[in-house]
């Protein structure tokens, strides 16, 4: 079969992934353009069309901000982890591609409404990690992880509690993984966050009654 075949096959994928994943055009688009590329440069040889199309779709999604997770995608295309991150690396190499990193602020929309908290978990949420990054507290970890357990503090500070479980489940984390987060954040905290500062993350927002303090949780 011809070189033909096999291009419109794997863009044939990217649609239909994209269709999957609800995608906008223009990442579908940039993926495409993506796959084309690696194939020219002869980089999809010894590599299944599905894992080329799942990195091309993960490429664009970071190049646009869109919030997809690796897990997502792997859900989707079938595509294990180690094959999609060693063939990201190659074609951000090869292909000279622009990529930013994640960090936790680009999943908190998206996490906070699927877990259908209140504006101001999503806010306090927002502020401590915006501390945390400050105090270089929690750095080295995954931005979902670091995320979960911002905003599972943030629902017992303001009483809008979410279970392990359900946090869990939304930043594809586990509950180990969310404690360990939590302990760290309250534990940097007590240790290098002032009284002034403590006002500001608490600035309009409402606090648990049963908390004698921002650190009693």
């Amino acid at each position: 079969m011809g070189q033909d075949y096999y291009v419109n096959k794997g863009l044939k994928r990217i649609r239909d992934f994209s269709s999957i994943l609800q995608l906008p055009h223009v990442i579908s688009a940039s993926a495409s353009l993506i796959y084309r590329n690696a194939w020219n440069k002869g980089m999809t040889k010894g590599r299944s069309v599905d894992q080329v199309a799942a990195a091309s779709i993960f490429i664009a999604c970071r190049q646009f901000d869109k919030v997809v997770t690796y897990k997502e995608v792997i859900g989707t295309t079938g595509v294990d982890k180690k094959h999609l991150f060693k063939l990201c690396r190659i074609l951000k190499t090869n292909l000279n591609l622009v990529v930013k990193p994640p960090n936790s602020f680009t999943y908190l929309e998206k996490i906070c409404s699927e877990l259908q908290v209140k504006d101001q978990v999503k806010e306090l949420s927002r502020r401590i990690l915006m501390k945390c990054q400050e105090k270089g507290i929690q750095s080295g970890r995954s931005p979902m992880v670091e995320l979960s357990g911002a905003v599972y503090l943030s629902g017992i500070i303001t009483g809008d509690r979410k279970t392990q479980k359900e946090i869990m489940q939304a930043c594809q984390t586990s509950s180990e993984s969310i404690r360990d987060s939590y302990r760290k954040i309250v534990k940097g905290f007590q240790s290098s966050v002032t009284l002034d500062e403590v006002d500001w993350l608490l600035e309009g927002i409402h606090r648990d009654s049963h908390l004698n303090s921002f650190f009693a949780v």
